[in-house]
């Protein structure tokens, strides 16, 4: 950085005037530097891919060995790869869950002589969960299946490798995340749980006073600490604008867990029947999958955590939500959501949900980059977030109460608004089409009536 500002300086004294000797010496005293620096900086780039190349000849040599050895076994049994997308929960637990049941189904060819084989990501986000996964699938290690699952997906020949799983790079238009066949309806759940892990749930439910009759309930919200982000994504918001809802509904028997694996700021309440398991020191891999897969129903924001209910058929209220990924949501366990507000920032305004669609402001991922363009994100009041986790509540707890369950409104007027924001969305985004049985709050429909005009 001195050297930079040296150059400056100098330049600047440049056009002022001819540069004197000693100018002309220091100017070349420090360009000979920068170029030898250049010059090791270059060299040292040339010398490491020279290397690398050199030592990865051994593992291209044993992939293509792989290969070969693949190719001899096709007359009796077909390899199949797909990667096992464990970075993270969203990409995880619900895809996975979903292509398990479409095998089960028979969706996926079941050819006695193929055989589906699976890698890991370098990281797993839920070691349970891939305990739990790894009783159904075939996981071999990710040295070398991965630059073959790579390879077989840049050149053609070697697509004949692949398996029909739909990886997230390669499938823009049809996910493994979204349930296409509708296959969660119609299977149970793929993970169950072992005698000796029911009992340390149960354990720790009791130590919270919950019983086996009693329910309870999970919620969360996305917020920076999730990827340690330096934007303020437009899919985070204040855990705490939720807290007025939770403490509606619950009661000596019927708790609430605030959800989490990054430790974050607590939920601010008195509520004992309100439990901050995020901070907690016995939180734990199993715990977060059990708590989850187990609870009435779960609050959350859109976040890869609240797919996880959706393993065991279990529904989600979403508030505080941000529209851009809704065609990825399991269609009829989101029966209810509460999207953030868009504000002109000039006119000082709301604006309808059309105007958001038709300036593509949903293609702006932190609000720094909404502010650029004059607009601002507004979140759910604590009043608007109360009210959709009642109509949550009713829903949940309803006799009659199915998994396919459209949520019904009471004013007819309101439902029309709903369906021609939906109308609206599709007509727009014609290649995201919304997920089926997911409406809006019809609290929120009446309270801002503008914003669906």
């Amino acid at each position: 950085m001195q050297n930079i500002k040296r150059v400056l300086y100098i330049l600047y004294l440049i056009s002022k005037k001819p540069p004197s000797e000693k100018l002309t010496t220091q100017i070349n005293f420090i360009f000979i530097r920068y170029k030898l620096a250049k010059y090791i900086i270059l060299t040292y780039r040339k010398i490491k891919n020279t290397l690398i190349f050199f030592l990865s000849i051994p593992e291209y040599l044993i992939i293509f060995i792989i290969i070969i050895f693949f190719l001899i076994l096709r007359s009796v049994i077909k390899i199949k790869i797909f990667e096992l997308e464990t970075r993270a929960i969203g990409a995880f637990g619900l895809p996975t869950e979903i292509f398990l049941c479409e095998k089960k189904l028979g969706l996926h060819s079941n050819k006695k002589n193929e055989f589906i084989v699976c890698f890991p990501n370098n990281k797993i986000s839920n070691l349970f969960l891939f305990k739990k996964f790894k009783q159904n699938l075939f996981v071999v290690p990710i040295l070398f299946f991965k630059k073959i699952f790579f390879l077989s997906n840049t050149i053609s020949f070697f697509k004949l490798f692949l398996s029909s799983h739909r990886n997230w790079r390669y499938h823009h238009n049809s996910l493994q995340y979204v349930d296409i066949h509708d296959v969660l309806s119609k299977t149970k759940p793929i993970i169950d749980f072992s005698n000796e892990e029911l009992e340390e749930g149960r354990k720790f439910l009791e130590s919270f006073d919950i019983k086996a009759k009693d329910s309870f309930f999970c919620f969360n919200s996305r917020s920076k600490y999730y990827a340690s982000e330096i934007d303020n994504s437009c899919r985070n918001s204040d855990i705490n604008l939720q807290i007025k809802g939770i403490e509606n509904i619950v009661n000596e028997n019927f708790k609430a867990f605030r959800m989490g694996s990054v430790k974050q700021n607590p939920i601010i309440t008195e509520n004992k029947n309100i439990i901050d398991y995020t901070n907690l020191k016995e939180r734990s891999d199993f715990l977060d999958i059990y708590l989850l897969f187990n609870c009435k129903f779960m609050v959350s924001t859109g976040t890869g955590l609240d797919t996880v209910p959706v393993l065991n058929r279990k529904k989600v209220l979403y508030v505080n939500y941000y529209l851009q990924d809704v065609h990825h949501q399991p269609g009829g366990y989101v029966p209810i959501i509460v999207p953030k507000k868009f504000m002109d920032l000039k006119r000082k305004i709301l604006i309808p949900y059309r105007e958001v669609f038709d300036k593509n402001l949903l293609r702006c991922v932190s609000v720094q980059e909404l502010n650029k363009l004059g607009y601002n994100l507004i979140d759910n009041s604590k009043d608007e977030i109360l009210a959709a986790i009642k109509e949550m509540y009713e829903l949940s707890f309803r006799q009659d109460h199915a998994i396919d369950d459209e949520y019904s409104y009471k004013n007819k007027n309101l439902e029309a608004l709903n369906k021609n924001f939906w109308n609206y969305y599709e007509k727009k985004y014609l290649f995201k089409p919304r997920p089926r049985v997911m409406s809006i709050s019809e609290n929120f429909i009446h309270n801002n009536f503008s914003l669906f005009i």
